[in-house]
């Protein structure tokens, strides 16, 4: 496939609202008997500012995903020289996919495909959610650890931008056409760094 796939719904639990529509219940309990998802719906009123540290260690799969360049460049150091050019959409992933081990500011330390280690633009990085089955979804936090409050649930398939890491944690992006963007730590379990196909 040419893209990850796309899910068939996406409910955000944002603690800035404290109350859905009456008719919403009766909406979600007709998705619920359809489809599996669980319920998710608004919680409440709650301001929740998410942890952004200005670096972190961590490790686990992404790959590139960047339509607007040919090739993304991969340097020694953030802002520093180019040591490698991964494409765009090849044949072969795994010249694609690498290993985020760490983030600085706007910049992730990762290690390529040839084992060499360099930093690139976090805007560039995906992973795919793996929500393989009926109402699975992953759940978004305010930092990485149980401790800190939820913010929501993303249900599918969905493609999501990594902005960093921490432990066995990601800060990520997932961004929706109709509903906007938001930024949140998932546990780095819930990702799939494989660009075609699905990961075990």
């Amino acid at each position: 496939m040419n893209r990850p796939a796309r899910a068939f719904f996406f409910v955000l639990c944002l603690w800035a609202a404290g109350w859905a529509p009456a008719g919403a219940y009766a909406k979600t309990a007709a998705l619920k008997e359809i489809t599996g998802f669980r319920e998710a719906w608004p919680r409440p009123a709650k301001r929740v500012e998410v942890f952004r540290p200005e670096e972190g260690r961590c490790r686990f799969g992404a790959y590139i995903w960047n339509p607007d360049e040919t090739a993304t460049e991969v340097l020694d150091a953030p802002g520093g020289n180019v040591i490698a050019a991964l494409p765009f959409a090849p044949d072969d992933p795994n010249l694609i996919m690498f290993e985020v081990m760490g983030f600085r500011g706007e910049w992730l330390l990762v290690e390529i495909y040839d084992g060499r280690k360099g930093w690139l633009c976090s805007g560039s990085a995906e992973a795919t959610l793996r929500n393989y089955g009926p109402g699975d979804s992953a759940e978004l936090r305010a930092g990485p650890g149980v401790e800190h409050p939820p913010i929501g649930d993303i249900y599918g398939e969905e493609p999501v931008k990594i902005l960093g890491g921490e432990g066995k944690w990601a800060l990520i992006r997932y961004i929706d056409e109709n509903k906007g963007e938001v930024t949140g730590w998932t546990e780095a379990q819930n990702l799939c760094g494989h660009p075609y196909t699905t990961c075990p």
